[in-house]
């Protein structure tokens, strides 16, 4: 992984990240990639002759379709694909952020959202990656240990809930990355890479 550098406001609702990271590096491509991804994927990809899907609000889940209409989950609600992991940033919850972009290398990374949660007032959110591939895009293959966006401005920890950043969107524009997060559920916010 990339060390994280403190990021710096460079207008209204801008935060530059000062490096990379921490970022999962897969293969040949540090994330986010210095190129363009093999192909962009939307929230519902066609993988293996079928749709996929992930979904979840505490734990993160998967369903194929044949059709967009009818979906089968991948495993029952006892076992999700991902989970909260115990005395990590994302230790009371887990769930899907932006959708996941497609590496050269046969990947879906996907950027989440996780939480911790030491009272029912005392609530962190942050945003962290992992990916699966594409080969079995129900499993896991890597997470961050770290989160890469963490509330740390004013907007970030003041408001409606305090101490929140939530990815919602990714956006590749003229080289570089712009994650549109959500800021202590009152305001938005994009960080760009």
């Amino acid at each position: 992984m990339i060390d994280a550098l403190p990021a710096s406001r460079t207008g209204a609702g801008t935060v530059r990240l000062g490096r990379l990271g921490p970022f999962l590096l897969l293969g040949q491509l540090a994330w986010p990639p210095r190129a363009r991804p093999a192909a962009p994927c939307s929230p519902r990809c066609w993988l293996g002759g079928r749709y996929w899907m992930w979904f979840g609000e505490g734990t993160i889940h998967a369903a194929t379709s044949a059709d967009l209409r009818h979906w089968t989950p991948v495993a029952d609600d006892e076992h999700p694909m991902h989970t909260p992991t115990p005395g990590q940033w994302d230790a009371t919850l887990v769930e899907i952020g932006a959708p996941p972009v497609r590496t050269a290398d046969g990947l879906l990374v996907f950027l989440i959202n996780g939480a911790t949660a030491s009272s029912p007032t005392d609530v962190h959110y942050r945003c962290g990656q992992l990916a699966v591939a594409e080969t079995d895009p129900a499993k896991v293959v890597a997470r961050t240990t770290e989160p890469w966006l963490r509330p740390t401005t004013f907007e970030d920890t003041h408001g409606l809930v305090s101490n929140v950043t939530f990815v919602e969107g990714l956006v590749h524009f003229r080289g570089s990355w712009f994650a549109y997060y959500g800021q202590n559920d009152t305001t938005l916010a994009v960080a760009v890479c």
